[in-house]
């Protein structure tokens, strides 16, 4: 029993026992525990405890719970209300004290109810007590309805520890919310589980078990022809198949009848389940041949175009020959996927396994199963259905292959999966879509891991060896082997391919993981704007939002793709989000890259303290080889905006070497700018040259908008031509190509590069134009760092309106604790931190909002950001 109620009965029994009186009514669901709080009640009474129950039989039978209590009471004859209440009520002071327990009053007598209520409003300031308990379900007489009430609250995560033992906190939840925090149907349930499902390894079942006791509590008891109806209405889609259904099974509209008038289910103006306990106990207590029977005219009701799964589902119900019904089964997985049932999938999947009798039917639906078990984050349990041996389905084979690349890539490093890819001879070719799958896994692998020229050489032989297999998507290949050499500026034909590789066009994609593109290649070639749309649309999908690990991976794309479109703040919120789902998947490469894209933003905005925490936090795990990259980027650029400029070169110096892999190559190219920047900065003229020649050369064979801006930008810092054009005054050459790159920080340090050169040149009234935009292009940003650069070159140029140096607004410790809480510390964990208690970091917090002008704690980074120091 929760603790609450604990503490709500002892209540009640103490204030009968004080002489201060208690009346309430207890309400919940049947089978919730309401009986289990009256005996409760009854031994931590202190006085004479009289119990009654009614009944259905008697609820229109005068007087008939009173009836019960005459024996307590003394009094053997009922007349009319008025009367009797006189007698019970002299029977109740006379017996002080004494507490009145009544179950199931929903069925209380008219007659008894007025009598009761009578004695319920006049218990105060008396050693008496009236506790009744009724169903939520059912309305209460409307004398009784008046009494104070309490909710018993079901199963807490306490009560199903005692229950569970130690198991993990997401299987209770998951456990609770299954059983609709019934504590009958929570230990019939549990007494069913295997131990890889109570340790969370494996998926819990798609719906509660429902025992002999819970079958007694909810199998509605109903005329036979009603309950073929709520086993038809159980089993199907929607009310108007399951009528086409009825006439085949034979059943009229006034066989529901029974059903609907004891509140079982309401067809109006929906249908609607009183309890999907009780739909589950009446799917679960039919026979097999009514189940057979009712599917058989549900599959013949459903249209399979608009009810694909449920049409798969019925037909495979109705079948009795084990191949068939595993092959119905297996068809109905995909759109179970699309529909956002990914668990019953999964169940579709494993049922398949089992009825199949093929061999290669039987691994290809077991492969099924595993990749259904990783999208719904049952990382461990998919590796076990893979350590299967394949010998019978090259299908099978492939989708094994790339399945562990894929987890070990999110959980270990792409290194493994790589290594773990059929990219050398020995592979059976499969169909078209697996093969593509194969080719695109391959480069997702290897493109941390392998030269360019490796990667393009297993591309061929994959291709030469699969045939025309490779061709599911028209054009894929070559634009693959495009970006993979490191073009920036792919053709039309060429970005269209790769947007339908990213994009699940095709039906089976609900089912099978994709992680192509690598999260900096839509903004390499850029196409950030294309593909936040795409991960943006996917993310509202039901087919995502049931399949934590793919949300997990979009989430980071599109993160990375906001972070170039400059809207950091929702950038960083999806990536942190990313980190934390990735990290309760146990993907930790990926939470790894996650928390990357975090600090890269904080690099950008020169927020040194969080950035570092970021990368501390990013370093304790396993990482990919491309992190070690993506930290060298992110310190050099954190260095930039802190204006350390020989710190910031020696860390961008070491990405100039050789690219040994696509990534390397993606970052190299990225942060030319910052490279070339720091080395002006720190007085590297010749170092400075250098790195701009080789990316020239690079640009000058063709590349995206945002390239050749960071090129103009490089000869300017050089003090070349676009210098000399950007300081007449205009500098219409450089914003020309930043308004077509269309990326804001890029924009924003541009103005501020132009406003600066104008300023060295005394053009302070045109400087001042070009610094006032990038001080509020940095301010939008969150970029205090580079917005207090933009406001000295301002003031520099003498301008009057430049704004003064705000103070901060929060004390020490405040900005302490404001810091904590934007990382995501809960107050408890900033008061372990502090040395303060949680009420005080409460307290501070109270105070820091309206300081700050924001309203929760999700503003706080940006807020932060925004204030000097």
């Amino acid at each position: 029993m929760s603790t609450g109620l604990d503490v709500e009965l002892e209540r009640i029994a103490d204030s009968v026992a004080a002489g201060t009186g208690a009346v309430r009514v207890l309400t919940a669901p049947r089978a919730r525990g309401r009986t289990t709080a009256l005996r409760r009640l009854a031994e931590l009474a202190r006085a004479r405890v009289l119990s009654a129950t009614c009944t259905p039989d008697e609820s229109e039978t005068p007087f008939a719970l009173l009836h019960q209590l005459s024996g307590h009471t003394g009094i053997e004859e009922f007349d009319d209300v008025a009367t009797t209440r006189h007698r019970f009520w002299r029977f109740l002071v006379a017996a002080e004290p004494v507490l009145l327990l009544v179950d199931d009053v929903h069925w209380a007598d008219d007659e008894s109810a007025r009598v009761l209520a009578y004695a319920g409003r006049r218990v105060g300031g008396r050693s008496l007590g009236l506790v009744c308990t009724a169903a939520a379900e059912w309305p209460l007489r409307a004398e009784l309805a008046t009494l104070p009430s309490t909710t018993v609250p079901g199963s807490s995560d306490g009560d199903a520890r005692e229950v569970l033992g130690d198991v993990p906190a997401h299987v209770v939840h998951g456990l609770l919310e299954l059983c609709e925090r019934n504590p009958l149907v929570l230990r019939e349930t549990a007494a069913e589980l295997s131990p890889e499902q109570l340790s969370g390894r494996v998926p819990l079942p798609a719906e509660p078990v429902i025992g002999p006791r819970g079958a007694r509590a909810f199998a509605p008891a109903v005329p036979d022809r009603t309950r073929d109806w709520l086993l038809l209405l159980a089993l199907g889609p929607a009310l108007p198949v399951c009528l086409r259904a009825a006439r085949a099974l034979e059943l009229q509209p006034d066989d529901l009848a029974p059903a609907e008038r004891a509140g079982i289910v309401r067809t109006a103006p929906e249908l609607t389940w009183r309890s999907g306990l009780e739909r589950a106990a009446v799917r679960q207590r039919a026979t097999l041949a009514e189940t057979a029977r009712t599917c058989a005219a549900l599959a013949a009701a459903t249209d399979p175009q608009q009810w694909p799964a449920e049409h798969a589902e019925h037909l495979a119900g109705s079948l009795t020959e084990p191949e068939r019904a595993a092959a119905a089964l297996a068809r109905a997985t995909v759109p179970m996927a699309q529909q956002g049932r990914v668990l019953d999938a999964y169940t579709a999947a494993n049922r398949a396994v089992a009825g199949a009798t093929d061999p290669a039917e039987r691994e290809r639906f077991r492969i099924i199963a595993a990749e259904l078990a990783w999208l719904a984050g049952y990382v461990e349990h998919a590796l076990d259905l893979l350590a299967v041996p394949i010998r019978h389905s090259s299908d099978a084979e492939l989708s094994a292959a790339i399945m562990r690349a894929v987890i070990h890539g999110f959980t270990e490093s792409w290194t493994t999966g790589w290594r773990l890819l059929p990219i050398g001879g020995g592979t059976e070719p499969g169909s078209s879509e697996h093969t593509l799958r194969l080719v695109v896994t391959a480069l997702t692998a290897g493109w941390e891991v392998a030269s360019p020229d490796s990667l393009r050489r297993a591309v061929g032989s994959l291709r030469e060896r699969l045939g025309a297999a490779t061709e599911s998507v028209p054009g894929a290949v070559p634009a693959l082997e495009t970006v993979v050499s490191g073009h920036s500026d792919p053709g039309v034909g060429d970005r269209q391919a790769l947007r339908t590789l990213a994009w699940w066009s095709r039906s089976s994609d609900a089912v099978h993981p994709k992680a192509w593109p690598p999260p900096l290649l839509p903004v390499f070639i850029g196409e950030e704007e294309h593909y936040a749309e795409l991960f943006t649309h996917l993310m509202r999908g039901d087919h995502v939002r049931s399949a934590p690990s793919t949300r997990a991976l979009l989430l980071l794309k599109l993160a990375v793709t906001k972070t170039a479109l400059g809207q950091w703040d929702s950038a960083a919120q999806r990536a942190a989000d990313s980190a934390r789902l990735a990290e309760d998947l146990g993907h930790h490469a990926l939470r790894c890259e996650a928390l990357l894209a975090v600090a890269w933003i904080n690099a950008g905005q020169g927020d040194e303290r969080t950035c570092r925490s970021w990368l501390e936090e990013a370093t304790s795990g396993p990482a990919s080889p491309g992190a070690a990259l993506t930290e060298q980027w992110i310190r050099g650029l954190l260095a930039l905006s802190c204006g350390r400029g020989e710190e910031a070169w020696e860390r961008l110096r070491a990405l100039r070497r050789p690219a040994e892999n696509p990534h390397h190559l993606l970052v190299q190219r990225m942060s030319t700018v910052d490279a070339t920047e720091a080395a002006m900065l720190a007085g590297r003229t010749d170092e400075a040259a250098e790195v701009v020649r080789g990316f020239a050369a690079w640009v000058a064979a063709g590349a995206a908008d945002w390239a050749r801006l960071d090129l103009a930008r490089c000869w300017a810092l050089l003090g070349g031509d676009a210098a000399d054009g950007a300081e007449t005054g205009s500098g219409e050459d450089l914003l020309a190509i930043a308004a077509r790159a269309g990326r804001p920080f890029a924009t924003a340090r541009t103005e501020l590069q132009i406003g600066s050169a104008l300023r060295r040149r005394n053009r302070h009234q045109d400087a001042r134009a070009h610094l006032r935009s990038a001080e509020e292009r940095f301010d939008r940003l969150g970029a205090t760092a580079w917005s207090r650069r933009a406001h000295a070159e301002l003031r520099a140029t003498g301008d009057a309106h430049s704004r003064p140096e705000l103070p901060d607004p929060l004390t020490p410790q405040e900005r302490q604790i404001a810091d904590l809480a934007a990382q995501g510390l809960t107050n408890r964990q900033i008061a372990s931190t502090l040395a303060l208690s949680p009420r005080t970091v409460g307290y501070h917090l109270y105070k820091i909002f309206p300081k700050l002008d924001i309203t929760s704690r999700a503003q706080l980074g940006a807020a932060l950001r925004r204030l000097p120091g």
